[in-house]
This record gives structure tokens, sequence and C-alpha cells, in this order.
């Protein structure tokens, strides 16, 4: 009963969440064709109005796809595996955050251990966790900072951190930063509704892994999350069957 309630949960919002695209991809048109002034121009009244509309409007965007990640992401049968080197995604990852950290004046670093195991992965949902990790350390993060991204083998896994110098976080809000729809005190209101740490948790969760946070007023934060390597998995069982 508990899974056909889940896949009922996930039809309604996928379904949902379809329906209500194009309309707002409609509306989100005709208000950069307004901001653009293809149709006349506008006063500064009317320019405040349509922008106000225009952030509102990818605000819902962006909502509608973290939702449409969450229900993507239900379990590992889902998601499409193949091995990847950690210093290949981790150098994907930094690739993408250069220059938006070039602009904040934010040091960037990777350091990926010699020893460091294939992992299995889907590599576009480990990207969301690394973007989601890296982006939000990099909103906490004032300008002369620095964000660290490593890799080292614990194990049967590969434990990845983002580590930055930003202003850290108290025990109550590091209680709740994983659950869905939850936002820190004080975050500016276009910051998101609270779900891109809880789907990285899910994507994390669904390839086997785990995640946790460490942090300290202050002291900035560190994101750590572990993914099996690769064989980890099958080994486990076939120990676990000689031993019956």
């Amino acid at each position: 009963m508990a899974h056909e309630q889940q896949e009922l949960k996930r039809s309604v919002i996928s379904t949902v969440s379809h329906q209500l695209k194009t309309p707002l991809t409609s509306l989100r048109m005709s208000i950069y064709l307004l901001l653009d002034e293809k149709i006349g121009p506008l006063n500064p009244g009317q320019l405040d109005l349509v922008m106000s509309m225009r952030d509102d409007g990818d605000r819902l965007a962006d909502i509608m796809s973290d939702l449409l990640d969450l229900n993507r992401v239900s379990g590992r049968n889902n998601l499409q595996l193949e091995p990847r080197r950690p210093a290949d995604l981790i150098r994907a990852a930094e690739e993408r955050f250069r220059a938006k950290c070039l602009d904040r004046e934010i040091r960037l670093e990777t350091q990926v251990a010699p020893d460091v195991p294939d992992v299995l992965v889907a590599v576009n949902r480990i990207d969301y966790v690394f973007d989601n990790l890296i982006g939000n350390a990099l909103r906490f993060t004032p300008a002369g900072g620095s964000i660290t991204v490593s890799a080292v083998r614990r194990e049967d896994a590969v434990e990845f951190t983002v580590r930055d110098t930003g202003c850290g976080m108290p025990p109550e809000v590091q209680a709740h930063l994983f659950e869905q729809f939850y936002r820190a005190p004080g975050q500016e209101p276009n910051s998101g509704v609270g779900l891109g740490l809880s789907i990285a948790k899910e994507i994390v969760t669904a390839l086997g892994g785990s995640i946790r946070v460490e942090s300290a007023e202050g002291q900035g934060s560190s994101f750590i999350f572990s993914i099996p390597v690769t064989g980890a998995k099958e080994n486990q069982e076939k120990n676990s069957a000689q031993w019956v």
C-alpha cells in the first residue's frame, strides 16, 4: 500500500508539473518580450512591475524544476549508472563554477587523493549534487574566501567534501537542512524554496551513499557525501552469500 501511495504521489506531481509547464513558459516569454520593449516602451512604474513578474516567473520555473527532479529520484532502479573517475567529476564541477567564483573573488580549489577508485553514478544526477553544494557554498562565502572540493577513499566508498570559509551555521539549522522545503533563517526570498539539499540527499541515498554536514558559526561549512566504489555493492552481496 505504501508503495502504491508513493507511486500515486509521483504521478500526481509529474502530471501537475507538466500541465503547468506550457502556460508558465508562455507567460515568461510574454514578460521577456515586454522587457525587451518589442511592443512599446515601458514607463518606470511599469518596468518595476514587469521585472517583479519576471523574477516571480523565474522562481516558479525553478520550483517546478526542483519538484520534477525530486520526483524523478525515487530509487536506484530509475538511475542510469556508469563508472566515473572522481577526479573527472570534480574537474567538470570546477569548470562549471570557475567563472562565477572569479566574479565573486572566491578561490575554487580541488584536491583528489591519488588512490581514489572509480564510483558508480548517474552522471547527470551526481552533477546536480555538486552544483547544489558548490552553489550554496558560493552564496554564503564572502569575497576573499575559498571553496574546496575534495575526494578521498574510505574503505568501500569515496568520500567527497565541499568545504567553504563562509559564515557557517548553528546546530539548530543543521538539524533541518535536508528536510524538504526547509529554508534557513535570513535567506533572501529568491534563494529557492528549500528543495535543493533534500534532492541532493535523495540522489546520494539512491546511489547507495550518505550525506552529512559539519559546520560552526563563523567557521564555514563542510558538506560530506559518500558514494560506493565500483563493484563494492556486488562484493558485499557475494561475501554475504558465502556466509549463508
